[in-house]
């Protein structure tokens, strides 16, 4: 018993590991390390979406960024109005979890390329 109880641990532990690490990719959008973030933001086309509070936006934000409150009743609104569906997003809050909500919504809606920060902009070491 002890010899089919311990790979099948193994195995569960494995399988439950990748479903946590490629859980966003099933929502549509990516989570990705500040470098990858980096490399999208150099891109020019690619639009950057500040999903924080009018007050945290305030207290500093990414060249660039748009700023739409994910808490706001009026988030998709204002995203529909906004963004370009044909445009990659760069998403990004404090530290990463109203991103994520937010990266889904606008998956959602119809945006095909979307990227989460991982760890938000408190992370983010290329700040300028």
């Amino acid at each position: 018993m002890k010899r089919i109880s311990f790979p099948l641990f193994i195995v569960s532990t494995l399988f439950l590991f990748w479903s946590l690490v490629s859980f966003d990719k099933a929502d549509g959008f990516e989570t990705v390390s500040a470098e990858k973030f980096a490399k999208l933001l150099a891109d020019t086309t690619v639009q950057i979406v500040d999903v924080r509070s009018e007050a945290e936006f305030a207290a500093g934000h990414l060249e660039r960024a748009i700023m739409i409150d994910v808490r706001q009743p009026d988030f998709e609104k204002k995203a529909i109005a906004s963004l370009d569906k044909n445009c990659h997003l760069a998403v990004y809050c404090r530290s990463g979890a109203r991103s994520a909500k937010a990266a889904k919504i606008l998956v959602s809606l119809g945006y095909k390329k979307v990227y989460n920060l991982e760890g938000g902009y408190k992370n983010y070491p290329y700040k300028k």
